[in-house]
């Protein structure tokens, strides 16, 4: 019995697995099965167990040598759920999705710079479970996807969308707020004096718009020159809701008059609502209480139903406060381009879609989205060397708490993982 490789024309090779049989006085070649659909690394240790090279292995006369390999639990997560969401799907098959893919993990992980990210990715599964050679991943690549991401960023929200939401049930009301993020250095494109909200007087700043749905899933960001006013970045958020993502009726809750006359009449043009408020200092005795406005119809929504919706806009001011100062770091900002500031905003905003995700599903544990990350970050590789060049790559039963989050998750670890075989280091 043995494998052998039958040349096509067109098209790959067939890899068979015959026998050699006498019939009569002539030797013929029997197949047995067809392996061409196997991984390189199964077919090569099967031509190995044939030609005897395993024996002594299984027969247990030598140990399987064991050595822990690269980190491969969380970023095997991120990228499953990353396929769950559509966000793979949405990237789609390129050069660039697999370094948006490691950027969109490392944030959940080690947010940093590019350059920490690269670092990070030497310790980590890239290839199996990305199929990036470690050796071929450099910053320029990174930079170089951001620009990509950047220019694709319209058909990646809108495909996205599709994905989340089908019609005719598209949702009709949604958060819209907008922040602003100090940048280190002064050579930024987009960088520029205006309304700090980062309380870093001196410093030049981007302004970020974030619109989600109403449970605070984000649908779509826009990065804007530092001195960008509130009531000029709603327009934008119009045209995505109108034109980009499709949908008929739609309410916008904005926030601190956000909504102002203009706005609204734009709003009306195209027969949108709007809930928003307007402080009221006026006088005294209503100092420091506001009044919710809204155009809906009574037979639309309730008082109170607008009032929860206002109040709904906190879910943004969250995913605000995890971008920029928690899970995920988007600062400090070292970007000079504006293409790669905004390709780099739009990443953290995936990461965070990722990271509201995990959250909805880990609200019964009593467990953050960092330490969930982190405590599976543990579990690594473990290559099982069963001969000088043939290695098996396997994972490790996972510890009580890393199977009650996969639970969580609803996700089960792969039971094998093949790897390329190499030449044992000495």
């Amino acid at each position: 019995m043995y494998i052998d490789i039958v040349p096509n024309r067109n098209s790959p090779p067939a890899i068979l697995l015959r026998e050699t049989r006498r019939q009569g006085k002539r030797i013929v070649k029997v197949t047995l099965a067809n392996l061409s659909s196997l991984p390189p690394q199964r077919i090569d240790i099967l031509r190995r167990v044939l030609k005897g090279e395993l024996d002594a292995l299984a027969y247990g006369k030598t140990p399987a040598a064991l050595e822990q390999g690269t980190s491969y639990g969380a970023l095997w997560v991120a990228k499953t759920l990353c396929d769950r969401l559509g966000i793979t799907n949405a990237l789609g098959n390129n050069r660039h999705t697999p370094l948006v893919l490691l950027m969109i993990a490392a944030r959940l992980l080690e947010p940093g710079s590019k350059l920490a990210t690269l670092r990070w990715s030497k310790t980590h599964a890239v290839k199996e479970i990305l199929g990036l050679e470690p050796e071929s991943v450099d910053e320029n690549r990174f930079y170089r996807a951001l620009s990509w991401l950047d220019e694709q960023q319209t058909n990646i929200e809108q495909k996205l969308f599709r994905s989340r939401y089908a019609k005719p049930l598209l949702p009709e009301l949604f958060l819209y707020d907008i922040t602003s993020s100090y940048l280190e250095g002064s050579n930024n494109e987009l960088a520029d004096y205006g309304y700090n909200r980062d309380q870093k007087s001196g410093k030049k700043q981007i302004v970020i718009g974030l619109l989600t749905d109403i449970n605070g899933a984000p649908l779509a960001v826009r990065v804007l020159q530092g001195n960008t006013g509130d009531t000029k970045t709603v327009s934008e958020q119009i045209s995505i809701l109108a034109q980009q993502f499709e949908v008929q009726r739609i309410t916008l809750v904005g926030d601190k008059g956000m909504l102002r006359s203009p706005q609204i009449q734009e709003l009306t043009a195209v027969q949108f609502y709007y809930i928003d408020n307007d402080a009221l200092l006026q006088t005294e005795m209503l100092d420091g209480c506001y009044v919710i406005k809204s155009d809906l119809p009574d037979n639309l929504i309730t008082a109170a139903q607008i009032h929860d919706r206002y109040k709904d806009l906190s879910k943004v001011e969250r995913a605000f406060r995890t971008m920029k100062t928690g899970l995920l770091e988007i600062r400090p900002l070292f970007l000079r381009r504006a293409d790669h500031t905004r390709g780099h905003v739009f990443m953290v905003m995936l990461s965070y879609l990722l990271a509201h995700e995990i959250d909805k599903s880990i609200s019964n544990l009593d467990i953050t989205v960092s330490e969930l990350m982190h405590d599976l970050d543990r579990i690594c590789l473990q290559h099982q060397w069963l001969a000088p060049e043939v290695r098996l790559a396997r994972l490790p039963q996972p510890s009580a708490t890393q199977t009650e989050i996969l639970q969580a998750l609803a996700l089960k670890l792969p039971e094998a993982i093949c790897v390329p075989s190499q030449p044992r280091p000495v």
